[in-house]
C-alpha cells in the first residue's frame, strides 16, 4: 500500500497483543521479531502483574490507546486515508489463561461477549489457555518448571519456536485457541 504523500509501502501491525502475564508477553515478543512487523503488546507492569479475564475490560479501558477508536489508530501509526484496509487486517488478542475463571466467564470471554458494548468488540479475537499456558506447553512436550519461567519460554521460542506452534495448532480447542493466532499471522 502507497501512501499519498510518499512512494514507500506502509506496513501496519496485523495485531496487537493483550498479554495475561510474563510468559504471554514473551510469547507476543517472540511472535513480533519472527514476522518483523511493528506489533503492539499490552500488560500490566510489563507482566510482572497478571491480567485476569474479569479485569480485562477494566484494564483495557484504563489505557489511552483504548479510549477510542481514534486514540487506538493514532497509536498504530495510521494514516487516514488508510483506516478501513487497517481495521480489515488487524486483530486484537486478548492472550489469557482461564485457571482463574469460573463457566460463566469462560463463555463470555471466548465468545466476546465481554467486549459487546466496547469500540474494539469487533476486532477483538480472545484467545486462550486452559487451564494455563505452562499445563499446555508441558501437555505438548515442553516441560517449563515453575522457577524462571518467562527464560525458559524465551528459550524454547528462540531454539524452536515452529515446532511449538506447529504443536500448538494441535492442541484440543477446549484447551486452547492458539491456533487461530497462527493461522492468522502465519507463524507455520
Amino acid at each position: 500500500m502507497k501512501t499519498k504523500t510518499s512512494n514507500r509501502p506502509i506496513i501496519y501491525s496485523p495485531c496487537t497483543f493483550v498479554c495475561h502475564g510474563l510468559c504471554e508477553v514473551t510469547l507476543a515478543s517472540h511472535i513480533r521479531g519472527q514476522l518483523a512487523k511493528p506489533i503492539m503488546d499490552y500488560s500490566a507492569n510489563n507482566g510482572k502483574t497478571s491480567i485476569q479475564v474479569h479485569h480485562l475490560v477494566p484494564y483495557l479501558d484504563s489505557l489511552k490507546d483504548f479510549k477510542s477508536l481514534k486514540n487506538y489508530l493514532v497509536a498504530n501509526g495510521v494514516d487516514k486515508n488508510d483506516v478501513d484496509f487497517f481495521l480489515s487486517h488487524h486483530w486484537i488478542f486478548p492472550i489469557m489463561d482461564l485457571d482463574d475463571c469460573s463457566d460463566e466467564e469462560i463463555e463470555r470471554y471466548q465468545k466476546g461477549a465481554l467486549f459487546k458494548d466496547r469500540w474494539y468488540a469487533p476486532y477483538i479475537k480472545p484467545l486462550y489457555f486452559y487451564p494455563n499456558l505452562d499445563s499446555a506447553t508441558n501437555d505438548l512436550g515442553f516441560p517449563i518448571s515453575s522457577r524462571h519461567k518467562p527464560e525458559q519460554y524465551d528459550i524454547l521460542l528462540t531454539r524452536d519456536s515452529k515446532r511449538f506452534y506447529s504443536a500448538l495448532a494441535g492442541v484440543d480447542p477446549h484447551k486452547s485457541n492458539f491456533k487461530e493466532a497462527i493461522d492468522i499471522l502465519g507463524l507455520l
